[in-house]
């Protein structure tokens, strides 16, 4: 995803989309019996009235979603469709955070590309805890359709304490503002907003952006992932004092799987030939605890490679990034 004003922002990639079975919720059940997981007796779904959701209409499949809202002092998060053809309403998901989907927001805006089957959803105000105060989030999750799988692009969450003192290198967390999309250019576009701001409850915003998916091919994504498996292990050499054959990993190994149109790419490379010359510190750079341990600088800078090759993967193929506990019946 590039985020762009007139300053002009970095871009934010997301993970490929990859095909992948579908959920235990998908086929969607009918609205007026759907069986509850672990019984075997249907219950009657109701469809709740609502403030500030989201409907879409889908002329390719006839269709119109339902999604989110609030309901007195609830967040809602609940997913539905309702089919034209056959005047039936289907509910797609009742919690969509618990299969990597948004959390349950207020003044959210949706968006969708029918040629694609994907609905695009930006967040607004949302509330962790009803104790906790309003969390201003701004993050971009896109539904396939086919699939009825989640992805989420990127996230960014602060108190509203924190947002107006943030650098403008990405649309600022907001609420009420306006988002329509091109789906000849494949572009989103961004208007205004209240930053919810309690010291100037008055404020409102003005600024524009646009916002469009970059989706990178098979070739670049393997790049990335071979990057930094080969980079780490560089690092790893550097670290055991072996600087000679650090520079020769450097040239035999990382040098071949550095894209030339992955700016990000080469500029982690570009910062290696500096990392071979600096000097050491007393042998501080040298592992000298087991690995495994708390406090194992290499088992962490692995494990952090980990997550980043993971990021490419989708969701029934690693482990869950919600909160487990979310996923329990009390």
């Amino acid at each position: 995803m590039s985020s762009s004003s007139s300053a002009g922002a970095p871009t934010l990639t997301p993970p490929s989309p990859s095909p992948s079975p579908l959920p235990s919720s998908f086929p969607p059940q009918p609205l007026s019996a759907s069986l509850v997981q672990g019984s075997s007796s249907p219950r009657i779904i109701e469809m709740r009235s609502r403030i500030g959701h989201s409907m879409l209409f889908d002329g390719k499949r006839n269709q119109l979603f339902i999604f989110a809202g609030q309901r007195n002092d609830e967040y809602l998060s609940d997913f539905f469709t309702y089919d034209i053809t056959t005047n039936q309403v289907y509910e797609l998901t009742r919690d969509p955070h618990i299969h990597g989907g948004p959390d349950g927001v207020f003044t959210q805006r949706a968006t969708m590309d029918p040629e694609r089957g994907e609905i695009y959803v930006l967040s607004g105000l949302t509330r962790d805890r009803p104790s906790a105060g309003d969390m201003i989030k701004s993050g971009l999750w896109v539904y396939h359709i086919a699939r009825g799988e989640w992805t989420k692009v990127y996230q960014t969450e602060m108190m509203r304490a924190e947002a107006s003192s943030r650098n403008a290198r990405e649309p600022r967390p907001r609420f009420a503002y306006q988002l329509i999309y091109h789906p000849a250019k494949k572009v989103h576009y961004l208007f205004g907003g209240n930053p919810g701001e309690t010291d100037n409850p008055r404020e409102r915003l003005d600024d524009f952006w646009r916002l469009s998916l970059e989706r990178p091919s098979p070739d670049v994504v393997l790049g990335r992932a071979l990057f930094s498996l080969r980079r780490r292990r560089c690092l790893d050499i550097l670290a055991s004092g072996d600087r000679m054959g650090a520079l020769q990993c450097l040239r035999e190994h990382v040098v071949h799987v550095v894209h030339p149109r992955d700016p990000e790419v080469l500029a982690m490379f570009n910062a290696l030939p500096a990392l071979l010359l600096q000097p050491s510190h007393g042998g501080q750079d040298t592992p000298n605890v087991r690995l495994g341990s708390s406090g194992d600088r290499a088992y962490n800078d692995r494990t952090d490679v980990f997550d980043e090759i993971m990021a490419y993967f989708p969701p029934w193929m690693k482990q869950p990034d919600a909160d487990l506990a979310n996923s329990l019946n009390y």
